[in-house]
């Protein structure tokens, strides 16, 4: 999937990338992932590629030229450049997500350390997602914490002293926080090895199932080579 992933990303040919965009939505609904799951995770995506998008069909050159507002150009090469990638990009989301949404986090982790991972990056990974959400927390009671003091955010510099020091009380938290997590796991015979219930053991299906998304993004490429792209 990441081999896919990196093969729609680099195609240039705008119908190809069309075509990978079409795999990824056909991935998405084979792999039957909750419709709100994936509109939730793409509606974070979209404002940031509808954005790159509007501004490369605004400012983009080209000889065929469709329209024009004083300083701005309209071309058909702009609208293929815009097409390109908006389909690469929402593609690979939409592949990200059939590859990290159809298992459990300490699954991925369990397989990234046996494709040989370096531990302290799977490490890195399992205590930020871990606790990602417990400092969300903290930042939210700190929040309200002001509000309720009658602390209302400004674009002044007040505004910014009072949040630099919630973000450095935050801060001392969460180092405070992750010596007591150590020493519980410590105690509890933590040596950094990811202990799991998951056992992995490589099949036919599995062998087909990896050969079916190279294939694919092989094609890609060399079609969208063949067609001049």
């Amino acid at each position: 999937m990441v081999f896919l992933i990196l093969a729609v990303v680099v195609v240039t040919n705008v119908f190809m990338a069309l075509a990978g965009l079409a795999l990824a939505v056909i991935a998405v609904l084979m792999s039957r992932l909750p419709a709100r799951f994936v509109l939730k995770r793409l509606m974070v995506v979209v404002p940031f590629v509808f954005t790159l998008c509007l501004v490369i069909l605004l400012t983009h050159e080209g000889e065929r030229e469709i329209g024009s507002w004083g300083f701005l150009t309209i071309t058909a090469d702009g609208i293929e450049r815009a097409i390109l990638i908006a389909s690469r990009a929402m593609a690979a989301v939409l592949l990200v997500l059939c590859t990290l949404g159809t298992m459990k986090f300490e699954t991925t982790l369990k397989a990234l350390e046996q494709l040989r991972v370096p531990n302290k990056v799977i490490q890195l990974l399992m205590f930020t997602y871990r606790y990602i959400f417990v400092l969300i927390n903290e930042y939210s009671g700190m929040s309200r914490s002001l509000a309720s003091r009658g602390f209302v955010k400004r674009t002044n510099l007040q505004t910014l002293t009072t949040l630099a020091k919630v973000l450095g009380m935050l801060f001392i938290r969460s180092y405070e926080r992750a010596g007591r997590v150590y020493h519980a796991m410590a105690s509890r015979g933590y040596n950094g090895t990811l202990e799991t219930t998951v056992s992995f053991q490589m099949g036919s299906s599995d062998i087909i199932k990896t050969c079916i998304p190279v294939a694919f993004g092989v094609a890609i490429n060399l079609v969208g080579l063949a067609m001049g792209g």
